[in-house]
């Protein structure tokens, strides 16, 4: 359409950054281990952002059966690593200079032998994706015997409700907590729109979204079992 043109011309510029390497490694052996190593090609800003999604290349299962009744689904994000905001790189790369994330996850899918590793780099700022890589066969994943807990249990449990939400959104946890647990909501272009907290003992709490533009965003909760993320429409 009208981006034809802008699209030819970016194609033919030099990438600002090249995606050297995607690894998987065995240590330790219950995990899915992943390093990317990229290379600055010219001076790259503070808060380039790496971001590393797990993929199920192809998800065929009756109990996988969609709204719709669909029941076959391609490239489905299973995971994004570490969470939905990636690895910030807070100083600026010089141009030549190497860098490498390491970033590991307890892999949940209907076939582990179908996930792959996908890698871009970001402009945090701009939101110019710099460069992207797949790897569609990782080196090793996890047999299921050695995965102890592919997912904390404790996520499955908590409820985040009404979606899509409106003017409010609750967050239930299943049992008091003896710490704090923080609560990040991230809007779609990987901005904290909002930040609060469980206190010690508390279980449930209400977030006011009246004043939110209409948009996909990103609640995020840590506890001492896990992370949960969770996407949440919310429309004003």
């Amino acid at each position: 359409g009208n981006f034809a043109n802008v699209f030819a011309q970016q194609t033919l510029e030099t990438t600002p950054v090249s995606i050297d390497t995607i690894i998987t490694s065995n240590t330790p052996a219950d995990k899915l281990n992943v390093e990317v190593r990229f290379t600055a090609k010219q001076n790259l800003p503070k808060n380039t952002v790496v971001h590393i999604a797990v993929v199920e290349k192809e998800i065929v299962a009756p109990e996988a059966r969609g709204t719709n009744g669909e029941t076959s689904f391609k490239y489905v994000v299973k995971k994004l690593l570490p969470d939905a905001t990636g690895t910030r790189i807070t100083t600026i790369l010089l141009e030549g200079s190497t860098e490498t994330v390491n970033v590991s996850w307890s892999p949940k899918a209907y076939r582990l032998d179908s996930l792959a590793i996908v890698a871009f780099i970001q402009n945090q700022d701009t939101k110019e994706v710099y460069q992207a890589r797949f790897l569609e066969t990782p080196t090793y994943i996890p047999d299921e015997s050695l995965i102890t807990g592919t997912e904390p249990l404790l996520t499955d449990q908590i409820s985040i409700y009404p979606n899509p939400a409106k003017e409010e959104v609750n967050i239930k946890l299943p049992r008091a907590f003896s710490q704090s647990l923080p609560v990040k909501m991230i809007d779609a272009f990987g901005r904290e729109v909002f930040n609060t907290s469980f206190s010690i003992g508390e279980q449930s709490k209400t977030l006011n979204t009246s004043e939110f533009a209409a948009g996909v965003y990103v609640i995020q909760i840590k506890t001492t079992s896990g992370e949960v993320v969770r996407k949440k429409i919310i429309i004003n």
